[in-house]
This record gives structure tokens, sequence and C-alpha cells, in this order.
């Protein structure tokens, strides 16, 4: 009987997850998945993303006014075909790590002016879409909101309503800086 609960326990828990996990311990979703903002790649305006920096998120705090909770620290590769790769850290961004595209929760991106959209893969769900979106501010930034755009049934944001939401948010933005790397190299993204 053991044995026949167990069988039946990995067959369930296996079979629940629409990811993959490539050889460095990141999830990658299948050759299946749709993102939308995959072919859009084309009408990208690359004066405004840099693609050879990374946008690093450091000493950020959840709430606004109040340094209780601090954000872990994370970066932004940005490739000019419309990826991205995300990157937790627990220490500085090494370059070894940001040109291994190997490494990091992988997605796309597209904008619209100053707006960057993005739809980011993960495990929530067993594999599921995410999105997040922002704008590149006057001092070439990345601004993101804290908030998940599908929260709200108006998915079709402006800058005018982003900057309006971050505003009225008891959040704090995410704000990644535009960071020069040296030693940065191009490699093919994989996903």
């Amino acid at each position: 009987m053991k044995i026949y609960f167990c069988f039946i326990l990995v067959v369930l828990t296996s079979s629940c997850t629409h990811y993959v996990v490539n050889d460095a311990g990141y999830i990658r979703p299948p050759k299946s998945q749709k993102f939308s903002y995959k072919k859009s790649f084309a009408g990208l305006n690359l004066s405004l993303i840099d693609t050879n920096s990374i946008y690093y998120l450091s000493n950020g705090y959840y709430y606004k006014n109040n340094n209780g909770y601090k954000k872990k620290d994370k970066y932004i590769r940005f490739y000019s075909d419309g990826r991205f790769k995300l990157q937790g850290l627990k220490d500085s961004p090494k370059i070894d790590d940001i040109n291994n595209p190997d490494i990091g929760i992988v997605g796309y991106y597209i904008m619209k002016g100053n707006i960057i959209k993005m739809q980011i893969y993960g495990d929530i769900d067993a594999g599921s879409i995410q999105l997040e979106y922002g704008y590149i501010d006057e001092n070439k930034n990345l601004i993101v909101m804290h908030d998940n755009p599908r929260v709200d049934f108006n998915i079709g944001y402006n800058e005018k309503k982003i900057r309006r939401l971050i505003e009225n948010s008891p959040f704090s933005p995410d704000v990644y800086k535009k960071t020069a790397v040296k030693g940065l190299t191009y490699i093919a993204p994989n996903w």
C-alpha cells in the first residue's frame, strides 16, 4: 500500500508543473509556451533601453516612508531581441553570472514610448506568465510598479496612469538604476 501511495504521489506532483528546470537550476518555459510579447521586438526603442548595461535594484524598501522591510537586491539584463533576464542577488552582481543566459528568471518585454511592459515566466501556478509594468525616467533608470497590473481590469496602462498608481500606492516602486558593467558580452539567450 505504501508503494502504491508513493507512486501516485510522485505521478501527481510531477505532472502538475508546466516548466522545465535548466542545468543551472533555473525555471524555463516549455517550448510550447506562448508569449504575446515575443514577436513584438521589432518596434523596440533601443535608444531608451540600454542593452549594454544592467538595471540594478539595491537598497530598496517595500513600503514608502518605512525602512523596516528591505527588498532583495536584483538586476535586469535586457537583450535587443525583446528578451530579458532577472536575477536576484545575495551579493553584488558578478560578470560571469550577468553574461550567462542560463542564470536568472526569463521573459520578454515591449516598449511604447517610455513605458516598458514585461512578461516574466515563473513557477507561480506551476508555471505561468506574470506581468510587470514600468517606465524609463529622465535619468534613464527603470521604475517598475510594485503592484501586478492584472489586479486591475484595465491592463492598457499609459505612462500617466503608471505614475499615478505608483504615487498613490503605499508600496515603493522598484527603482533599477542603469549601471554600466565592464566585461559585458553578448551570448544569445536560449529560451
